[in-house]
């Protein structure tokens, strides 16, 4: 039982004991909710036994918690505009419950002060204040401006949308629900008010102060019923509202979901999902206990052997969070911790987000996927294919094209370009005009390596290279700005992905984990890399940092069809055709790698039987070089991103650490 549900309860003892003018009633009702309170406390600092932890970033040690969620607010019908309870209170939203602290003997949490009603400050009106009839309203009827609560046994708490009525200024919390009735929304960063025993609990209101923090939550009704969402945090890192929990005994209905954080350079966290009701059908949802405690213990033990420097990941399941974890630094000699605000560089993980940019102007009837990359690189009218590796008296043989390259061959990774690997004549002249070497813009680099011929003739077979570098420029020119600003204005602003940007701004660095390597001794050393990052172009496979909540955003959208909180960046039928497998097979099988297909911009399991990794039949996904990876697996419902940054080198191990904890979370559904 949470202290906003013990506030409601007293809130209907007071009431009704001073609408009958049985002032002793006080006492007992007093005394009842005092019992019940410092229960509550006990229960608010223990935190609900689904939830681990703070996921504030204070500590270097693994924490967990939970936050941002896509569902559809469910305050929608509710009375509008009303005053919010007379008083509020400060809370730690630290969750460090009792089996928290066996799960991570040597994690401890932080918190921060969000506010909610509290028993002994509830407004009660006084008896000898009102008027005949008034009696009724004790029982029955909706909160009003005035009066905010509602009657003690049917009605909903007042919500609003404005300042007015008992609410002038400053943050309004919503009125408490009836014992059948819905808690009325918070306003300004104001609280939702709980629900009685049957109701959903009312949503914290969003800030309207720069950095302010999201109201919470109200709670849902006490047998019935979902909690209310956290209000977002205010711009300029304001802390998103935590959601409410459902019911204490409650049997259906689902916690409500934290507010987003606010946006920043270092945007503030998310809040945390509230605890969901014990189902007895099919559960809200969640990841098993089990699986909680083996991903705190694997990031942990793999930050303290050195495996990586740090560890951020987050899990969503049917588009709500489940699982936040950090773990490590994110650098060793400040001594500055991973948190969820933490920026890596996401390298190959651009490139979906490269692919979404072009299915956008498929869209728009902008680019077509037959059209020929000539007709907007006309560079590449003039490309041939080589007929053997080898130079023959110092020329690689080649032949004319079958047929152009088309813009689906560079979605498909099928387009014959290659990439900066291998030892042969054709292998190094390509590497010879690595388009990430040097200087110049896009379009310079580009047709630099349109100088070397092909390795196969387009759509004859998949190959890892600089396909979406070249598709970035495409993009470039159909749609008519630099490319770096239409992924920014279509994909990162609409999506909310703060956070995220290409290392050619200024402020890319600010916040971001340090690279690490190992060196001969396994010892994690700090890489050099000034003068190696791509600071006078975008590329389209590479160049852009983000934090773990922001390519959750994106995610979650390729999850939900290309719809994320109401934002359309991508039709259905075009999510669909990017997550099928338009090239069945051949996919990193030179690394081992068997069951994986490509759709357009990531792969795609064909067989999950068959896979090195934990996955699906139809799970897409994708991975960077410095530790990165990020998997949608629809049969489930589960998301997950693992972030981590290590430069490989020739004393690296393998970061198992990254697709162990994707079989962890499977292990949780």
């Amino acid at each position: 039982m949470t202290l906003s549900r013990v506030a409601s309860h007293e809130h209907r003892i007071k009431t009704l004991a001073a609408a009958l003018g049985i002032g002793s009633a006080l006492g007992v009702g007093s005394a009842l909710a005092l019992a019940a309170t410092a229960q509550a406390d006990a229960a608010d600092s223990a935190g609900p036994s689904v939830s681990a932890g703070s996921v504030d970033s204070g500590r270097p040690t693994s924490r967990r918690g939970t936050a941002m969620s896509t569902r559809p607010s469910t305050g929608q019908g509710r009375p509008s505009a009303g005053p919010p309870t007379a008083a509020k209170r400060n809370s730690s939203t630290a969750k460090a419950s009792a089996v928290a602290a066996t799960q991570r003997a040597s994690s401890t949490t932080t918190s921060s002060t969000t506010t909610s009603p509290t028993a002994a400050a509830v407004s009660i009106p006084h008896a000898a204040t009102w008027k005949p009839g008034s009696i009724l309203r004790v029982f029955v009827g909706n909160g009003t401006a005035d009066n905010p609560n509602a009657g003690l046994l049917l009605g909903n708490g007042f919500s609003y949308k404005e300042h007015g009525g008992a609410c002038t200024s400053g943050p309004c919390n919503g009125g408490i629900g009836g014992i059948v009735g819905n808690g009325g929304d918070g306003f300004a960063g104001g609280n939702g008010g709980a629900a009685g025993w049957f109701g959903a609990g009312g949503h914290g209101g969003t800030a309207t102060t720069a950095g302010g923090t999201g109201g919470k939550g109200g709670s849902g009704g006490l047998f019935a019923g979902p909690g209310g969402d956290g209000g977002d945090g205010g711009t300029g890192g304001g802390l998103g509202g935590d959601g409410g929990d459902a019911g204490g005994l409650s049997f259906i209905g689902a916690g409500g979901k934290g507010g987003v954080g606010g946006a920043g350079v270092n945007g503030g966290r998310a809040g945390m999902s509230g605890a969901d009701g014990r189902s007895v059908g099919p559960g809200a949802p969640s990841l098993s206990l089990l699986s909680r405690v083996g991903l705190d213990l694997l990031f942990d033990v793999g930050a303290r052997l050195g495996l990586q420097s740090g560890y951020v990941a987050m899990f969503a399941r049917d588009g709500q969070i489940v699982d936040t974890s950090t773990a490590g630094y994110a650098d060793i000699a400040s001594g500055t911790p991973m948190g969820l605000d933490t920026r890596f560089r996401i390298a190959s993980m651009t490139k979906p987000i490269t692919a979404t940019a072009a299915m956008i102007l498929v869209e728009e009837g902008r680019l077509g996927l037959d059209d020929p990359v000539s007709d907007y690189i006309p560079a590449a009218a003039n490309l041939r294919v080589a007929t053997s590796p080898d130079a023959t008296n110092g020329t690689i043989p080649t032949v004319p094209l079958d047929r152009p390259v088309t813009v689906a061959d560079l979605l498909k990774f099928a387009s014959g370009i290659g990439g900066n690997g291998g030892t042969s004549d054709l292998d190094l002249l390509w590497a010879q005009n690595n388009i990430y070497a040097g200087s110049g813009t896009l379009a310079e680099r580009v047709d630099r390596i349109f100088t070397a011929p092909l390795y196969e003739q387009p759509g004859t077979r998949w190959r890892y290279g600089w396909s979406a570098d070249v598709l970035a420029r495409v993009v470039e020119v159909a749609g008519g700005d630099p490319f770096g600003d239409f992924v920014t204005d279509r994909i990162l602003t609409p999506l909310g992905m703060t956070s995220t940007e290409f290392l050619t701004t200024e402020s890319a660095l600010t916040g971001l984990a340090t690279m690490y390597t190992q060196d001969s001794a396994g010892r994690l050393v700090a890489v050099d890399r000034s003068g190696s990052e791509p600071s006078d172009w975008t590329p389209g496979g590479s160049g852009l940092v983000s934090t773990a909540g922001d390519y959750m955003r994106f995610a979650t959208m390729l999850w939900n069809h290309g719809t994320y909180r109401g934002v359309q960046i991508l039709q259905s039928k075009t999510v669909e055709l990017m997550t099928t497998a338009a090239v069945p097979s051949g996919v990193l099988v030179d690394n081992g790698i068997e069951g994986l297909g490509w759709g357009l911009g990531m792969a795609v399991v064909v067989d999950g039987d068959a896979t090195a990794t934990f996955d699906r039949t139809d799970d897409f996904w994708w991975s960077g070089t410095y530790g990165t990876t990020f998997f949608v697996s629809p049969s489930t419902g589960l998301i997950g991103v693992v972030l981590s940054q290590n430069q490989t080198g020739p004393y690296s191990p393998t970061p198992y650490v990254v697709y162990v904890a994707q079989a962890l979370a499977f292990f949780g559904l």
